[in-house]
C-alpha cells in the first residue's frame, strides 16, 4: 500500500484508531456532558417505533420544544431528528432546587429495521408528540410469485 493510502484508507490503522477514539469519547466524555446539561441517564428524545406491515410509525416525545426548532431527515433505514430544547430559568429572585429537565441541542439517529420511502413520509407534531409515518421501501416489500405447473 502506498504511504499516502496508509493514512487515508477507511480500513487502515488510523481509521481504526479514530473509530476507537470516537467510541471512547461516546463512552466516557459524552455522558459527563449530558450530566452537565441535565440529560442524565436517558436517551433524548424517547421514541417508539411501530411496524404495521406496510409502513413504520415513529412516535417521539418532545415536551417544551417548538416545531420551528425541529429538523427531520430520512435516508435509507435511518431517521435523524435534530433540535433544541431551551433552558428553563427560574425567576431571578428564586433559587433552583431540582433540575431534572434537560436542555440544549440534540441529534438522534434511529436505525429502522428496514429501508423506507422517505419521499412519502408524513409528520405531525401535536401537543409535544411528533408522529412520523413512512411507508416501507418497495424493494423490501414481499413480492408474490406465481407458481407455474408444467
Amino acid at each position: 500500500m502506498p504511504f499516502g493510502r496508509f493514512f487515508d484508507s477507511p480500513r487502515g490503522p488510523f481509521a481504526q484508531l479514530q473509530r476507537e477514539m470516537n467510541q471512547l469519547f461516546d463512552t466516557l466524555v459524552a455522558p459527563r456532558l449530558a450530566v452537565a446539561r441535565g440529560l442524565v441517564g436517558r436517551t433524548f428524545p424517547p421514541v417508539n417505533v411501530y411496524d404495521d406491515g406496510a409502513a413504520l410509525t415513529l412516535e417521539c416525545e418532545l415536551p417544551g420544544i417548538d416545531q420551528e426548532n425541529l429538523e427531520l431527515y430520512i435516508a435509507g433505514d435511518t431517521m435523524t431528528l435534530k433540535g433544541e430544547r431551551p433552558e428553563v430559568r427560574c425567576d431571578e429572585n428564586a433559587r433552583m432546587h431540582i433540575r431534572e429537565r434537560g436542555y440544549g441541542t440534540f441529534n438522534r439517529a434511529i436505525t429502522l429495521p428496514v429501508d423506507v420511502d422517505g419521499d412519502k413520509a408524513e409528520a405531525r407534531f401535536v401537543n409535544g408528540v411528533l408522529r412520523v409515518t413512512v411507508p416501507k421501501s418497495p424493494q423490501v416489500m414481499p413480492k408474490q410469485v406465481k407458481v407455474k405447473t408444467e
